[in-house]
């Protein structure tokens, strides 16, 4: 869990804090996604290997243009059509 901001914390310091905490979190899940590919213990296809890497790619496309342009936007996933 990351840190408190303190009351003398400035807007990058905040930022550095929170961005290391939620790009390690985002990392350790898609690393989770990769425990996955154990084809002894779970049946996929290569339509939903492409729907996963689709989504995963749109979502870190999405947020490197919300960083840029400084603004959020949601996002969803499910295998079902």
């Amino acid at each position: 869990m990351a840190a408190k901001a303190t009351p003398t914390e400035s807007k990058r310091e905040r930022f550095v804090r929170l961005a290391q905490g939620r790009v390690n979190n985002a990392l350790t899940a898609v690393s989770k996604v990769e425990h996955l590919a154990n084809k002894t213990t779970y049946d996929y296809t290569e339509a939903d290997v492409d729907r996963i890497e689709a989504s995963l790619s749109e979502a870190v496309g999405q947020a490197v243009k919300s960083l840029r342009a400084g603004q959020r936007d949601a996002h969803a996933f499910s295998l079902e059509a």
